[in-house]
């Protein structure tokens, strides 16, 4: 499962502050996860732990300090769960930041080397659909300054599902190409807003490729999610339970999701919401993995669910996805032979 992540965009008003805004879209979808206290990490082993009120962290000038930040520059945040953000700086040049070897003011111990096979290395690149989908970029100069020599002339674009798809690299022009393929598999041919593109080199033959809409949160295609080809993941954009006796009970231990849909399951964290939509009505169910990440069940807001739409034992509940959102369903209840919208 790929952690939740953000994007935000320091300006220099940020850096004389001691607050950072998540993006609204990303707090929406995570504010009854996030505790109150989080700590951000860098690769480097500098931590800091700020406050949480809303969707404003407090407490983050010091980390803007030490990493000599003055405006411009992205922070990619990736939500790792409890407390943990892990925070990349990607740099004005859209490069990912040479890190400063320094650690917070209450830390002891030394800072961590970063290697490109701990991570990869990560850059950045704008587009925007009025430009077209182009098929050929060029990266950052700083990152073909630092790893051009290295880079294969064919590699493989790694995008959020974890399929491949072939591109190449001209170390003469220091131009990647092969990324219309990535626009074609993602879907995103009439979407009317800018992207931003993450990739992130890993020293051998793959770059990941992680997609940020207009409002800075992680997107997935929607053909990814949608089933559009042969080759997407079965039962990514629906799953179903067959309501039990043990689901009947007063207090809820936990209702599985069961492997069948294991494709949709790997887009939820290991603590997650989603929310099922009946017309005006709404109801927010919590998501929970175990530690080995094998069982995935609902939690909070399954009995209030059972209870208000009157489900009993053998009901099966079959659930689709809004707008190939995998955090919004809507859902039928069927009974046997009888079968009712709800």
């Amino acid at each position: 499962m790929k952690a939740p992540k953000c994007l935000i965009l320091v300006s220099p008003d940020d850096c004389g502050r001691n607050e950072l805004s998540l993006p609204r879209a990303f707090r929406w979808r995570y504010q009854d996860v996030l505790p109150l206290t989080l700590k951000l990490k860098l690769r480097t082993g500098y931590e800091i732990w700020v406050d949480r009120m809303r969707g404003i962290m407090k407490g983050t000038r010091l980390l803007l300090r030490d990493m000599n930040l003055e405006g411009g520059e992205l922070l990619l945040l990736e939500y790792c769960g409890d407390f943990d953000f892990v925070v990349y700086v990607i740099g004005v040049d859209g490069c990912e930041l040479k890190y400063p070897r320094v650690l917070h003011e209450f830390q002891g111990g030394r800072p961590c080397n970063i290697l490109i096979r701990d991570g990869g290395v990560k850059f950045v690149k704008r587009f925007h659909t009025s430009d077209g989908l182009v098929d050929s970029f060029d990266p950052p100069v700083s990152f073909v300054k630092e790893f051009g020599s290295i880079i294969p002339s064919e590699f493989e674009y790694v995008v959020s599902d974890g399929r491949k798809l072939m591109g190449s690299y001209c170390i003469a022009t220091g131009e990647f190409s092969g990324l219309h393929s990535v626009w074609e598999l993602l879907g995103f041919e009439l979407l009317n807003s800018f992207h931003i593109l993450v990739f992130t080199y890993d020293g051998g033959h793959c770059i990941h490729v992680d997609v940020f809409d207009n409002e800075l949160v992680e997107k997935f295609g929607d053909k990814v999610c949608r089933g559009a080809s042969s080759s997407v993941p079965p039962e990514v954009d629906r799953f179903e339970i067959s309501v039990q006796p043990c689901h009947m009970l007063r207090y809820n231990y936990g209702v599985d999701v069961t492997s069948t849909f294991k494709n949709l399951r790997s887009f939820w964290g290991r603590r997650d919401h989603i929310t099922v939509f009946d017309g005006s009505r709404s109801w927010k169910l919590q998501i929970r993995k175990r530690s080995n990440c094998i069982r995935t069940t609902i939690n909070d807001g399954w009995v209030n669910f059972r209870d208000d739409l009157g489900l009993k034992v053998g009901d099966i509940v079959k659930f689709e996805t809004v707008d190939d959102d995998v955090y919004k369903f809507v859902f039928q209840v069927e009974d046997g032979s009888r079968s009712s919208t709800t």
